[in-house]
C-alpha cells in the first residue's frame, strides 16, 4: 500500500474513533443534563419543603404560646378557688371549734 493509501485508512479509522467518542461525549451530556434537570427539582423541593417547616414553626409556637396563657389563666382560677376553699375551712374550723366548746359545756352541766 502506499503511503496515501495508509494514512487514508488511518484517517477514516481516526475520523471512526472520533465519531464514537463523539456520540458517547453527546451521551454523557445528554445524562449530565437530565441528572441537572432532576436535581432543579430536587432543589425546588426541598424549597417547597422548607417553606412549609417554617409554617409548621410559626403554628407551633402560636399553639405554644396559647396554651401557656390559657395554663396561666386556669392556674389564676384554681389559685383563687384553693383560696376561697381555704378560708371557708378556716371558717367552718372555727364553727366546729365552738360548737365543740358549747357541746361539752352542756356535757359538763348534764353530768354534774
Amino acid at each position: 500500500m502506499d503511503n496515501e493509501k495508509m494514512l487514508k485508512v488511518i484517517m477514516e479509522r481516526m475520523d471512526n474513533r472520533f465519531d464514537r467518542i463523539d456520540r458517547r461525549l453527546d451521551a454523557m451530556d445528554n445524562r449530565l443534563d437530565a441528572m441537572a434537570n432532576r436535581l432543579d427539582g430536587m432543589a425546588s423541593r426541598l424549597d417547597g419543603m422548607n417553606s412549609r417547616l417554617d409554617g409548621m414553626d410559626q403554628k407551633l409556637d402560636r399553639i405554644e404560646k396559647n396554651q401557656q396563657e390559657d395554663i396561666q389563666s386556669m392556674l389564676g382560677l384554681i389559685n383563687g378557688k384553693v383560696d376561697r376553699i381555704s378560708y371557708e375551712l378556716d371558717y367552718l374550723s372555727e364553727k366546729t371549734g365552738r360548737h365543740d366548746t358549747k357541746i361539752n359545756t352542756l356535757e359538763k352541766k348534764i353530768t354534774t
